[in-house]
């Protein structure tokens, strides 16, 4: 996915969605989470079902090595979120 970053966001989000999608039917909700954390939970509105579900199954498990991950890309994207004037951002909803 490094090499998916250097050529540019629309490419890593691809790369990114499609390993999320496997590592979650895989039920590997911590592997999830690390990549969000990793490499960051873009502002695209139809990922954010796959954002809340992920957020969901780890805080069912609440293994603190899973949450760490968790909570670093939540709050990353808060802050993308806050930094938006988006009137369909959830901030506002």
């Amino acid at each position: 996915m490094d090499k998916a970053r250097e050529k540019g966001p629309e490419l890593l989000n691809r790369y990114l969605n499609e390993y999320i999608k496997i590592t979650v039917e895989g039920g590997n909700f911590a592997a999830a989470a690390q990549a969000y954390a990793d490499y960051g939970m873009h502002l695209i509105p139809k990922n954010f079902p796959t954002y809340k579900m992920i957020a969901m199954e780890i805080f069912v498990e609440c293994e603190q090595k899973e949450v760490e991950p968790l909570r670093k890309a939540l709050y990353d994207f808060m802050k993308l979120l806050e930094g938006t004037n988006d009137p369909n951002s959830p901030l506002v909803q």
